[in-house]
């Protein structure tokens, strides 16, 4: 009888450990929500932990370099570092670039990133290894070069309901975009993209890398190429990489194409999507391009350019293609999106023990460990 209460107390005491550790575990993923004003922006970044949230009153908070400052960084898409304006304000940056290994599961939400047409170059820059960056609910605009720019290895990135405009005016170069995505894997959902220089979306890497496995929808893309002038051009360039997909996006008032499938893009899908005002061709599929799939589009199938081979057109019709090409103002969402892809990038940052970060779950969890014993010690006692 004596080893069976033995038993039950030891028992308890386990439970009783078990659920303190968890709580003092769970405790770590909630977060904290900070605020700052730009005097006390990079001391309250620097106090950061994964899951916290640091919301910026009104006001210009200058330029957020990953190379001048080591961000903290997130664990997850559950517990990223995330900064946003405060509600019902609007935080100033003249951009943010993340030209380093480390970067990864940061958020970006409700911003402003105007560079101000300055001479400088791109407004967002997202290369050398950051990965799973998020975008969403910012207006991004008048950057010499491209509005964003992704590129060599990373990726994993989320572009939610952005309104990125006005961008690629400082010098008339044939890759200032609104958005250069030269990663894979990525989310681009939702937003507009227009009166850019260049292209308004173009999926590409100048780098010798893949883009692969990227999604496009539900976007608006019109009135860019306003420096290009010369035909083949269009609103999306699908140029590089496999398993592309376009869906359910409205892109009009073109100077010319809608949707270009170049250079060394294969197995790429174009479905439901929706043209107006294009003068050229909706979709051109250019010679070379193989497996491409354009499907339940709505366009004139006489507007369709294919070049290609093997490619696949299926119930490509003008049904339903009316309507205005006045674009509604983008509105706030409630990103719950995951990502298209969930392993992690292939390369993998250094660890060199530089980057900051927050208490493990262990050490965040171990004074609730210690009072468990405790307790159960005193309870035994009795």
């Amino acid at each position: 009888m004596q080893c069976f209460i033995r038993f039950k107390y030891l028992a308890h005491i386990a439970f009783l450990v078990f659920v303190l550790f968890a709580g003092g575990s769970f405790s770590s993923l909630r977060g904290t929500i900070l605020e700052a004003t730009p005097a006390t922006f990079q001391s309250k970044l620097l106090q950061m932990v994964p899951g916290d949230v640091l919301q910026l009153r009104n006001g210009n908070y200058g330029h957020l370099n990953a190379s001048s400052i080591q961000i903290p960084v997130g664990t997850g898409w559950s517990s990223t570092i995330k900064i946003q304006s405060y509600p019902g304000e609007r935080a100033t940056f003249r951009g943010i670039t993340l030209y380093a290994a480390y970067p990864k599961y940061l958020w970006f939400d409700g911003l402003l990133i105007d560079r101000e047409n300055d001479g400088s170059n791109e407004a967002v820059v997202i290369s050398q290894g950051a990965n799973h960056i998020r975008l969403s609910n910012c207006e991004i605009k008048r950057s010499s070069g491209s509005g964003i720019l992704t590129h060599y290895h990373g990726g994993y990135h989320e572009f939610i309901n952005l309104d990125v405009h006005d961008n690629g005016f400082g010098v008339a170069r044939p890759d200032n975009h609104g958005i250069y995505l030269g990663s894979a894997n990525c989310l681009i959902q939702g937003g507009r993209y227009w009166g850019n220089s260049s292209y308004g979306i173009q999926l590409y890497s100048g780098y010798g890398l893949y883009v692969n496995n990227n999604i496009v929808r539900g976007v608006e893309v019109f009135k860019n190429q306003i420096n290009m002038g010369a035909t083949g051009k269009a609103g999306v360039v699908i140029a590089k990489g496999a398993g592309n997909q376009l869906l359910d996006s409205f892109i009009h008032d073109e100077l010319s194409n809608g949707v270009n499938i170049s250079y060394d893009a294969s197995s790429t899908i174009v479905k439901g999507n929706k043209f107006a005002n294009i003068p050229s061709y909706t979709i051109e599929v250019f010679a070379g391009i193989s497996g491409t799939q354009l499907i339940n589009n709505c366009t004139d199938p006489l507007k369709i350019r294919d070049n290609g081979s093997g490619t696949v057109k299926q119930n490509n019709n003008p049904t339903g293609c009316s309507g205005s090409t006045t674009p509604p103002p983008p509105t706030n969402v409630d990103v719950t999106q995951n990502p298209p892809v969930s392993q992690p990038p292939v390369y993998q940052p250094p660890s060199n023990g530089s980057q900051p970060s927050g208490p493990s779950t262990s050490q965040v969890a171990m004074p609730f460990l210690i009072a468990g014993v405790l307790v159960a010690a005193l309870v035994l006692g009795d």
